[in-house]
């Protein structure tokens, strides 16, 4: 089995967001975007006030599964299928058969718990560039930030089945510590869980009020959320705020 880095543990040091790399588009550039009509959706305690299906504003996203689809040709041609233990794409695709027998609740357990342990390590300690998402392969190799245990958790979950329309990419602010951060959020049986690298325990996103969404994505579209007293001038939280973690 190829096993990730164990040196797991939380961070009081939140770098740079990814977005800080380059200019934050206008939310105008991602119509048609859909104001809320109807009672909307909260997330930790936050109203749901925006949907859209245009996720070109999120190139990042959209980079990220490219760049995941091309690894994984490139790693079938060059690993040894027989050796779990070198060949993240071998590990990769144990982990998902495993996952896939188990149970949904427990399935998002042990994907939650499989990640954590995996290193922090920043993306500029990395790649020497803050705005830099981590493919599952990557992240395996070489430890990362929020946003790429969250990536991991959101493809694990995904490949394994369980539905599109049940899992979000989530960027809140942690009002309780004055930073930005990255979790998974799932549905199950109805109740949104939270998959967080700061928490080793999955707790239900209503149970979470220290938590302040900006904005949630799947492949489906984007989810724009009232946005919290940060400052941030609106027409940023189409991408995302300035700091993460």
């Amino acid at each position: 089995m190829f096993v990730p880095p164990a040196n797991f543990s939380e961070q009081s040091e939140f770098p740079s967001e990814p977005s800080a790399a380059s200019p934050a588009p206008s939310i105008a550039s991602a119509a048609p975007i859909v104001m809320s009509s109807v009672p909307a959706e909260d997330l930790f305690g936050s109203r749901e006030v925006a949907f859209s299906s245009n996720l070109s504003v999120f190139q990042r996203w959209l980079n990220l599964n490219t760049k995941f689809s091309g690894q994984r040709e490139a790693l079938i041609s060059s690993c040894d299928g027989n050796d779990s233990k070198r060949c993240p794409l071998q590990w990769w695709h144990q982990f998902i058969a495993e996952i896939k027998r188990l149970p949904l609740r427990e399935r998002v357990i042990r994907v939650n718990d499989t990640f954590n342990r995996v290193a922090y390590v920043t993306a500029v300690q990395n790649w020497n560039n803050p705005g830099y998402w981590e493919t599952p392969f990557e992240f395996l190799a070489h430890g990362g930030q929020c946003q790429d245990y969250a990536i991991a958790k959101y493809l694990a979950l995904l490949e394994s089945g369980v539905p599109e329309d049940k899992l979000r990419f989530v960027v809140l602010r942690v009002t309780s510590r004055g930073i930005d951060h990255a979790v998974t959020v799932v549905s199950v049986d109805d109740e949104d869980l939270v998959l967080d690298n700061l928490d080793l325990d999955i707790k239900p996103a209503k149970q979470v009020r220290n938590y302040a969404p900006y904005y949630a994505l799947n492949d489906r579209g984007w989810w724009m959320f009232a946005p919290p007293s940060t400052g941030l001038r609106r027409e940023q939280i189409a991408t995302s705020p300035n700091r993460v973690d």
